[in-house]
C-alpha cells in the first residue's frame, strides 16, 4: 500500500470511529467521504493549474515556438482548472443531500424516541392501576371509589391517546422519510452523474485541442543544420484554438446544458381546463409531469395563502381555503390543493408526479417541514377529473 493509500485508510478508520460514538454511522461516512472527494477534487485542479503555470514560466526563456505553445497550453489547462472545480461543487452539492438525508433520520429517530417514552409511561401506569385494583379486590374494596384508582385512570387514558398519537405521527415520519431518501438520492446521484457527462464533454474539448497545440511545434532540423533556419508560424492558429475551445467549453457549461431526459419546453397552454380552448390558438404539447420542471415559489408572507396561485411551465396549482374539504384535484395539467394552509415560512413546493404514479408535495428548503405523500391514479384526459383525498 502506497504512502496516500494507508494515510486516506488512517482517516477513514478515525471518521468510522467518530461516527461510532452516533447513530446512522454509514451515512456519516459517506457524508465525510464526499468531502473528501471534493478536497481532493480541488487539490488536482490545483496542482495541475500550477504545474501547467511552471511549464509556460520555463517556455518563455526558450523559443519562441515553445513559449507559445506552452502558453496556449497553461491557458487550456486553466480553463480545464475550472472543469474541476465545477464538479468538485457536484460533490459538495451532493455531501448537501445527503446531510437531508441525516436531518431526516434524526427526526424519525427523535419521533421513535418521543413514542418509546410515552409507551414506557403507558406500561408503568398501567402496572400500578393493575397493582391497585388487586390490592383493593384483596382488601374487598371496589377499586372504583378510591380517588387513587380513578386519578390513576384518567392519567392512563391520557398516555394511552398521547401513545397512540405519537405511533401515528412515528410511522408518518418513517413512511415521509422512505420516500423522501428516494426522491433526494435519485435526484442527487442524477445531478452527479450530469456533471460528470458535462466534464467528460469538456474535457474532449480541451485535451483535443491541446494535441492540435503540440502539434504545431516544428520538426528538429536535419543533422548539420542550425536552429535558426526554423520557422514557427503557429501563433495565428494557436490563438485560434484558444478561442475556440473557450466558446465551446461556455457552450457545453453546466447552467447550458440540457440532459436528453428532460425536454424544456418553450411555451404554456394559453387556455384554463374550465374553458373550452381556443381552436385559433397555437400552443405546444403540453409538458409531461417532470419533478426538475414542476416547481412553485411561495411567496414571502407567512399568513394563510389561501387563493394564491403558482404557475410553472403551463402546469398552474392554487391554494383555497376548505379546512372541511381537503381535496387535491388533479385536472388535465392543472392541480388544485385545498387545505394546505397555514403554510410555515417561505420555501419551495416541488409536486414530484413520475411515471410510477407517486405525488408528493413536499418543501425543498428547508427539510424540516411537514411532508404529504398521495397516492393518485392518473387518469385519460377525456375522464372525469379524479378527486383524491389527502
Amino acid at each position: 500500500m502506497d504512502k496516500p493509500s494507508f494515510i486516506m485508510s488512517v482517516r477513514r478508520g478515525g471518521a468510522k470511529l467518530r461516527a461510532m460514538s452516533k447513530a446512522h454511522t454509514p451515512l456519516h461516512v459517506m457524508i465525510w467521504q464526499a468531502r473528501e472527494a471534493q478536497s481532493a477534487l480541488l487539490a488536482a485542479a490545483t496542482a495541475q493549474k500550477t504545474l501547467f503555470s511552471d511549464i509556460a514560466s520555463w517556455a518563455s526563456q526558450e523559443n519562441r515556438a515553445l513559449s507559445d505553445v506552452c502558453s496556449s497550453a497553461s491557458e487550456l489547462s486553466s480553463l480545464y482548472s475550472g472543469v474541476q472545480v465545477q464538479i468538485a461543487l457536484a460533490y459538495k452539492s451532493f455531501r448537501k443531500d445527503m446531510m437531508l438525508i441525516l436531518e431526516g433520520e434524526k427526526r424519525c429517530d427523535g419521533a421513535q424516541r418521543k413514542l418509546q417514552e410515552a409507551e414506557e409511561k403507558r406500561l408503568k401506569l398501567r402496572r400500578q392501576v393493575l397493582k391497585i385494583q388487586n390490592k383493593r379486590l384483596v382488601e374487598g374494596e371496589n377499586p372504583r371509589r378510591s380517588a387513587d384508582f380513578t386519578g390513576l385512570q384518567t392519567q392512563l387514558a391520557e398516555a394511552e391517546r398521547t401513545a397512540d398519537r405519537l405511533h401515528v405521527e412515528a410511522c408518518d415520519a418513517s413512511r415521509e422519510q422512505e420516500a423522501v431518501k428516494l426522491v433526494v438520492v435519485r435526484s442527487a446521484l442524477a445531478k452527479l452523474s450530469e456533471s460528470h457527462l458535462v466534464m467528460s464533454s469538456q474535457s474532449r474539448v480541451i485535451f483535443e485541442a491541446n494535441r492540435e497545440l503540440t502539434l504545431e511545434l516544428p520538426e528538429p532540423p536535419p543533422p548539420g543544420d542550425p536552429l535558426s533556419c526554423l520557422r514557427y508560424n503557429g501563433h495565428e492558429t494557436t490563438r485560434a484554438v484558444i478561442e475556440r475551445v473557450k466558446s465551446q467549453v461556455q457552450v457545453n457549461s453546466p447552467t447550458n446544458y440540457t440532459s436528453p431526459g428532460q425536454p424544456v419546453f418553450t411555451s404554456t397552454p394559453t387556455h384554463r381546463p374550465t374553458a373550452p380552448p381556443d381552436s385559433n390558438a397555437q400552443t405546444d404539447p403540453p409538458p409531461p409531469y417532470n419533478a426538475s420542471l414542476f416547481s412553485f415559489q411561495v411567496c414571502e408572507k407567512s399568513e394563510s395563502l389561501a387563493g394564491s396561485c403558482f404557475s410553472s411551465f403551463g402546469m398552474n396549482m392554487t391554494i383555497t381555503d376548505d379546512a372541511d374539504d381537503p381535496l387535491v384535484v388533479l385536472d388535465d395539467h392543472y392541480i388544485t390543493m385545498q387545505s394546505l394552509h397555514p403554510l410555515p415560512l417561505p420555501g419551495i413546493l416541488e409536486a414530484i408526479l413520475p411515471g410510477h404514479r407517486m405525488v408528493a408535495i413536499r418543501p425543498k428548503i428547508p427539510l424540516r417541514f411537514r411532508i404529504r405523500f398521495i397516492q393518485a391514479q392518473f387518469r385519460d384526459i377525456n375522464d372525469q377529473a379524479p378527486v383524491i383525498p389527502m
